[in-house]
């Protein structure tokens, strides 16, 4: 098995300042110190470590998929009226206003219009008087709802 040879340096060395060789460096041709040596690395060789580098970082990809699509699946599915009633817009009404009067339990106010927009193909929040809408029915106050 052949040893692959890796670079290691040290500058800054005092010794390299002058002639004669530190303990890590390879002596050169009359005496002169380096501040390379060329050490083997027993049974490691560079490919096999850019291969282990490469295949940590596919790992660490895969694993944040593996966790980004994990939080999409565990999201609950947004809460929805249980019944839906049909109302006619009164004068000087607003979408905010009806939404307000027929909240889903679970949406604030803003997703409540949006619901109602949706359901009803609202190209904008303007809405007309006498113009029929279908909205969420009003729970009735005194009825107490248990839901799973």
């Amino acid at each position: 098995m052949a040893a692959t040879l890796v670079l290691q340096t040290h500058p800054g060395s005092p010794d390299h300042a002058s002639t004669r060789a530190c303990a890590t460096c390879t002596p050169r041709a009359g005496g002169e110190a380096t501040s390379h040596t060329y050490r083997p690395v027993a049974g490691v060789r560079r490919h096999e470590v850019e291969r282990f580098g490469r295949l940590v970082f596919v790992m660490l990809l895969v694993c944040a998929a593996l966790v980004v699509a994990a939080s999409r699946i565990a999201q609950p599915a947004p809460p929805m009226p249980q019944s839906w009633a049909s109302v006619t817009v009164p004068e000087a009404a607003t979408l905010w206003a009806l939404a307000q009067d027929h909240p889903v339990p679970g949406l604030s106010t803003a997703e409540t219009v949006a619901l109602i927009r949706e359901s009803n193909a609202l190209q904008s929040a303007t809405i007309h008087e006498g113009q029929v809408l279908r909205v969420p029915a009003r729970l009735d106050a005194t009825v107490a709802v248990a839901s799973r």
